[in-house]
């Protein structure tokens, strides 16, 4: 819900502090060809973005019952170099943050990790692989049809790219 007014107020805020458009019109109509889920690989790679998010989501639960298994807390709180680094309250603190959040701390992160290294692993692999984010996708239809020219607009265009990133939602 963000994305849209974000990505529409900074093309705003650039082409109001640069007197230039900060996309061309090539590039704004490659963004919206992007979202176009006729022509374009955008469900398929936004199907792997939700397969990274099923991982990442079976990757927290893993981290969480491996913290509480092996009372990582409680470990912490008793490592002799943290002992002597910080304040008995900080180390309990810490302790028990990591406990409780070493799951979506290592989900998050590894589900990073998936979505940043597709893009190249494809690339490596000469795979015509990517991922599509919903966030992305609705800050690149906001991009898209701010900078695009008003002879390259159409109806069509708009309702194909809205539909996209609407079967993105769906998809992912």
């Amino acid at each position: 819900m963000l994305a849209v007014p974000v990505a529409l107020i900074i093309s705003f805020a650039w082409l109001q502090y640069t007197g230039a458009p900060m996309i061309d019109t090539e590039k704004a109509g490659h963004l919206l060809h992007d979202l176009d889920p006729f022509h374009s690989l955008a469900l398929p790679h936004a199907a792997i973005a939700g397969v990274y998010l099923f991982l990442s989501g079976l990757i927290a639960g893993y981290y969480d019952n491996l913290a509480v298994y092996n009372n990582v807390g409680a470990r912490i709180q008793r490592h002799r170099l943290l002992k002597y680094i910080l304040p008995s309250s900080w180390l309990q603190r810490l302790g028990g943050f990591i406990e409780a959040n070493l799951g979506a701390i290592m989900g998050n992160f590894l589900f990073g990790v998936f979505l940043g290294s597709t893009a190249t692993i494809g690339y490596i692999f000469g795979l015509p692989i990517d991922i599509r984010h919903i966030a992305f996708a609705s800050a690149n239809l906001a991009h898209g049809l701010f900078n695009i020219s008003a002879d390259d607009i159409s109806w069509s265009l708009i309702l194909i790219s809205i539909l996209g990133v609407a079967l993105l939602v769906w998809s992912t």
